[in-house]
């Protein structure tokens, strides 16, 4: 299952139902890095951490509690192609969870360069260590007007002899890359270790136009702008987001105030739902739901997602709460009027 596939549309929260929830993988549990995400804090930036839970088909409709997440915004500005960024982060393990980690023990992380403040993303990485590894970056260059997509090359094995092996196989297939694409990698990218002391571990796929807009996120920044939302609950804002090798709109809609239990205290929070639009063609759908905290900082305190196949809620852990009050970043404290007015008039009209 790659990554850009993922069955939820926000990748994000995301590749979750694809990498843990996945009954048929057959691998026992490895070895893997112990990220310690409930544990660790990092020096200055935001890091919020959060215990992920699932009811659905896989868990007979019991709740499960099945993975640590981590939502990381730096506090120190990068400069990236000569263009001002913030790092934002997503970190998903499921070291702390048995059942999860025998099925699928997953490290997997979403790493973005969003401007200062917003409006457009820059650069965005997925990496995957479990079972399967897997890693893609997209490029959003700007001055191009252009979306580069990048991808992991692909192993290939040689199962020409028609039979099934398993691990003591004595003779395993040698493996096989591809070359590089058409185009060269960008400096940036190419800057990851060598395979074979020959390759680096992306290749060039394929690219696509920006249409005349000024903004477009990521579905990570997306997550981070949607907490703008409250500076003007009336109105609703719609977000142009990349994903795969399409764009596609999404809408924040207040739903009022509803208080959170977190560690058995209730803190008053707005609650927000996402959208996808209709801009493009899609149906009025929703994606998730989020309470945010009533306060400057307005912290994600829970997330809701409603799939086919189960429910997810992210619920943040209160120490993290704690560990967090007073947290900076390097996102602006506030922005100009986002999304809305700057899409194009055919947009506007779909919208209302």
């Amino acid at each position: 299952m790659h990554l850009r596939n993922s069955l939820l549309s926000m990748g994000a929260l995301l590749a979750l139902i694809a990498s843990t929830l996945s009954l048929s993988a057959t691998a026992g549990a490895t070895e893997m890095e112990r990220w310690r995400l409930a544990e660790k804090t990092i020096d200055g930036d935001e890091h919020l951490v959060y215990r992920l839970s699932y009811r659905g088909i896989f868990t007979a409709f019991v709740w499960k509690e099945l993975a640590d997440l981590a939502l990381i915004a730096g506090h120190r500005p990068v400069n990236f192609e000569q263009q001002p960024g913030c790092h934002l982060q997503l970190k998903l393990s499921t070291e702390n969870y048995s059942v999860a980690e025998a099925l699928r023990p997953t490290r997997y992380q979403r790493r973005s360069i969003v401007d200062p403040t917003l409006r457009r993303a820059l650069l965005v990485e997925e990496i995957e260590d479990s079972t399967e590894d897997e890693q893609n970056a997209t490029w959003i260059n700007w001055a191009d007007k252009r979306i580069e997509l990048f991808r992991q090359r692909r192993q290939t094995t040689d199962d020409s002899t028609g039979f099934f092996f398993d691990d003591d196989d004595p003779y395993p297939a040698e493996p096989e890359w591809e070359e590089d694409g058409a185009k060269p990698l960008p400096a940036f990218l190419n800057t990851s270790p060598l395979l074979d002391g020959k390759y680096t571990p992306l290749v060039y796929d394929k690219s696509i136009d920006i249409p005349d807009l000024d903004t477009l996120l990521d579905p990570l920044s997306l997550i981070f702008a949607a907490r703008r939302h409250v500076d003007n609950p009336s109105q609703d804002l719609v977000f142009p987001v990349t994903y795969e090798d399409e764009i596609r709109y999404y809408r924040t809609h207040g739903l009022g105030r509803e208080d959170v239990e977190i560690g058995g205290v209730l803190w008053p929070a707005h609650k927000l739902q996402i959208k996808r639009t209709r801009i493009e063609g899609a149906d009025d759908k929703e994606l998730l739901v989020m309470w945010l905290s009533d306060d400057e900082q307005r912290i994600p305190l829970r997330f809701e997602i409603q799939t086919k196949i189960g429910k997810i809620k992210i619920h943040i852990r209160p120490e993290s709460l704690r560990n967090n009050h007073g947290a900076k970043s390097c996102i602006a404290a506030s922005s100009r009027q986002m999304a809305s007015k700057d899409l194009l008039p055919a947009m506007q009209q779909a919208v209302q």
